[in-house]
């Protein structure tokens, strides 16, 4: 929605009753925050910028508490923003009773990586983010999708706070071995999108206990899973429950690991109905796709 068609609708409801409803759940139904972006604008500085009845409008909300560090990012005054943004957001949530679904970016920040003087602060962030968890813990969402942050500290305990709630789960980049064996916990887990770097230390036990929960989480319907390979030793598993599965591998994975994988797909996943197949060849990327699956065609993308 543009500016003035926003502005337009906030006009519109102000000064007629009988159109604010609608006016109102067309410009608070979807609220997305981040440090970068905030729709509607200056959200996180509530409750200056908005009132608890616009809030009891919101149905969707997409929330980024997390920056990812890198080499210059954050200092000391990166971190001072980030707690502000962060304490809004939380005070945002402490008042929106009506949301249906929630996608939540969360990470934790490890005060060890950081100068001295940055620790204080740490642990506020740190703190604010438990903060936030344990609300949306609270809530009686119809979908919580939670992805977390590539960097980020307390991994596992930050799987497990909201295990029972999880729709979607997105683990971008963590080490396999680390959370692999904790997705058994996610007992409605529907969508799971997980993503190890080849510069990563391959770990076999690992890469079969992640397929061997995929198998058992009769939930499950999408799994997005790059640089994860099916381990041959699990030809008497059955994914009777996956519909939808895109796999990636990188370039450099030996040619007999991800045919294999491909050869399970069709021998193992009997219902499956969407499949993207990606392996890279060099700069390129070579994808196959089953549509459907059902048929066991494959044609390549061009």
């Amino acid at each position: 929605m543009s500016i003035e068609s926003a502005r337009d609708l906030a006009s519109l409801a102000r000064t007629c009753r009988r159109f604010y409803p609608l006016a109102m759940g067309t410009l608070w139904n979807d609220v997305y925050l981040s440090t970068t972006y905030e729709w509607p604008g200056s959200l996180s500085e509530y409750p200056h910028t908005a009132s608890k009845r616009a809030l009891s409008f919101v149905r969707n909300v997409t929330l980024w508490v997390y920056e990812e560090p890198d080499d210059n990012y954050p200092t000391s005054d990166d971190f001072y923003e980030l707690f502000e943004f962060m304490s809004g957001c939380f005070r945002m949530l402490k008042d929106t009773r009506a949301i249906d679904t929630m996608n939540l970016h969360v990470g934790l920040y490890d005060p060890n990586n950081y100068r001295p003087d940055c620790n204080d602060i740490i642990e506020a962030i740190n703190s604010t983010t438990w903060r936030i968890l344990k609300r949306v813990k609270k809530m009686k969402l119809q979908v919580l999708g939670l992805h977390i942050g590539r960097k980020t500290a307390r991994l596992v305990d930050l799987l497990s706070i909201l295990k029972q709630n999880v729709d979607i789960l997105g683990i971008d980049t963590s080490p396999i071995t680390a959370w692999a064996p904790l997705l058994q916990s996610f007992p409605g887990l529907k969508t799971l999108e997980v993503r190890v770097s080849e510069s990563q230390p391959r770990s076999l036990q690992a890469e079969t206990t992640f397929w061997t929960v995929v198998s058992q989480l009769p939930t499950l319907k999408t799994v997005w899973a790059d640089t994860i390979p099916i381990p041959p030793s699990l030809d008497s598993l059955h994914f009777s429950h996956l519909i939808g599965l895109r796999l990636y591998f990188y370039a450099g994975m030996p040619y007999g690991e991800w045919t294999r994988s491909l050869v399970t797909i069709f021998q193992q996943m009997p219902v499956l109905e969407k499949l993207l197949f990606s392996h890279g060849v060099s700069t390129s990327e070579t994808a196959l796709r089953g549509a459907p699956c059902k048929s066991r065609q494959l044609h390549p993308r061009i």
